[in-house]
């Protein structure tokens, strides 16, 4: 419900989001975090403030872009966030889906159904980037991953976990999530800054940015209607989104998760050693999948 001019603003941001960090404590007597860049709005928004963050605190960063090869709209993110890679002198990694390991998302939309795979496009497109997220912040010895979750992401997603019942999942939901048996911390700092104030940050700092959307990125018609909904709330009465999310991430959060979630035990992957729950991880079956038809095409 603030009047801000721009200066303000974006120094408005940028203590929101230290508060956020100091608040979780998910980044004290870290020297190495991964950033997850895709070269959108949110994720050029969290490289910015990580920078400045590290500065503050005393820890090195490494950008993360995955090209995931999604024609035009990969060639357009990867070349942003490495311009701002550049902009602020700060070390990367670019993974390349394809040649790494031989399959991109485009090849997963054109023959997913003769690899038998059922899960949406959108679902193994996350269980890609978490596992070479994962991967590299294990090679290179990083004590955490930071991605670009923002407000409406939260906000979205204890709305349609609440309606389908999986209570499991609404557990799960936080900003940090600590290292456990080969998977990296993971924290999400714009847990409390929204689509919106990302957009508003990134044009206001001129900083350049992937416009586009995800070609393959269609809202089914209840997941359109809760974002709708939400935003409708949201100018009827400003300030509760950031309302909703704080009360159940630090008060019911706490409570469910002590109920509802058990410890799943891991074990090492028997093709690549990552951590599962199964004999095989989901990336290594995935990739499996697009490797036998791939190669009979």
């Amino acid at each position: 419900r603030l009047s801000l001019c721009p200066e303000h603003f974006i120094e408005f941001i940028e203590k929101r989001f230290k508060k956020t960090i100091h608040k979780v404590k998910a980044l004290r007597e870290v020297n190495k975090v991964v950033v997850a860049v895709s070269g959108g709005k949110d994720s050029v928004t969290l490289l910015h403030l990580m920078h400045k963050v590290s500065k503050e605190l005393g820890f090195k960063i490494i950008g993360l872009t995955i090209d995931l090869g999604i024609g035009e709209y990969s060639i357009k993110s990867v070349n942003k966030a490495i311009k701002n890679y550049e902009m602020l002198g700060t070390s990367y990694e670019i993974v390349d889906l394809k040649k790494e390991y031989g399959f991109s998302i485009d090849d997963i939309a054109r023959y997913r159904k003769r690899a038998g795979i059922r899960k949406p496009i959108c679902s193994v497109c996350g269980t890609i980037k978490r596992y070479i997220m994962n991967k590299l912040a294990l090679d290179i010895g990083a004590d955490a991953i930071v991605t670009g979750h923002n407000l409406d992401d939260i906000v979205y997603y204890i709305f349609s976990t609440l309606y389908t019942g999986r209570i499991k999942d609404l557990a799960k939901i936080s900003i940090y999530t600590p290292s456990k048996y080969k998977l990296v911390a993971k924290v999400k700092p714009l847990a409390y800054i929204s689509e919106k104030e990302t957009l508003l940050y990134v044009l206001l700092r001129r900083l350049p940015f992937n416009y586009g959307v995800c070609p393959y990125a269609k809202l089914r018609t209840f997941h359109e209607q809760i974002r709708k909904t939400s935003n409708m709330l949201e100018e009827k009465i400003p300030g509760l989104k950031i309302t909703y999310a704080k009360m159940f991430l630090e008060k019911i959060n706490p409570i469910i998760y002590s109920h509802y979630v058990r410890e799943e035990k891991l074990k090492e992957c028997k093709v690549c050693g990552m951590p599962t729950t199964s004999e095989i991880c989901g990336f290594c079956k995935l990739r499996s999948a697009m490797g036998k038809v791939l190669k009979n095409d």
